[in-house]
């Protein structure tokens, strides 16, 4: 299991619906919760996805945690494209998803598309994710720019090869 930190300080509150807050009560038993985070509960895909988030970054138990982490690393985009791309969900929880799937390039897309990541989420993404990520930013079909610090993280990426390095120089001198 890589470990990620999902409890960073944001200065807005997290929205949890009853339904989240129910299942991670102390009453709740952790059959149920594994149950919950294996997608065999009626959530809404926010309610998952923030149902994940809080196991992960709670005290919640380490096989818990294992399964919530497995679970979201085999959800799909399309499942995910509705939260992906939710404006209003808090920051905090789109840092966290695009930290769990960095190298999936899908979920990276759609993220991207969304204003509220964090600047600080894609400058760490963008110095680790894989060469597929980065080729396809350097890539004539990428519809998105990056700023100069994104430039500069991707440059530090052990995955830049010489060509891409070159591009990102080039840019860099624009």
């Amino acid at each position: 299991m890589e470990s990620f930190n999902a409890s960073e300080p944001h200065s807005e509150r997290l929205q949890v619906s009853p339904e989240v807050a129910r299942l991670l009560s102390p009453e709740t038993s952790d059959i149920i919760r594994l149950r919950a985070v294996h997608g065999q509960m009626a959530l809404s895909e926010t309610d998952q996805v923030m149902l994940w988030f809080l196991v992960l970054s709670g005290d919640s138990s380490r096989e818990l945690k294992n399964e919530a982490l497995t679970a979201l690393r085999q959800a799909t985009p399309a499942g995910l494209k509705p939260v992906l791309k939710d404006r209003t969900l808090h920051p905090r929880v789109l840092d966290f998803l695009l930290r769990a799937r960095y190298n999936d390039l899908p979920v990276v897309i759609f993220l991207r598309s969304n204003p509220s990541v964090p600047q600080r989420s894609w400058l760490a993404i963008f110095q680790r994710c894989s060469y597929e990520i980065l080729s396809f930013f350097f890539s004539d079909q990428a519809p998105f720019k990056l700023s100069n610090d994104e430039l500069k993280a991707a440059r530090s990426n052990p995955q830049t090869t010489e060509v891409l390095q070159a591009h990102i120089d080039q840019q860099l001198s624009i």
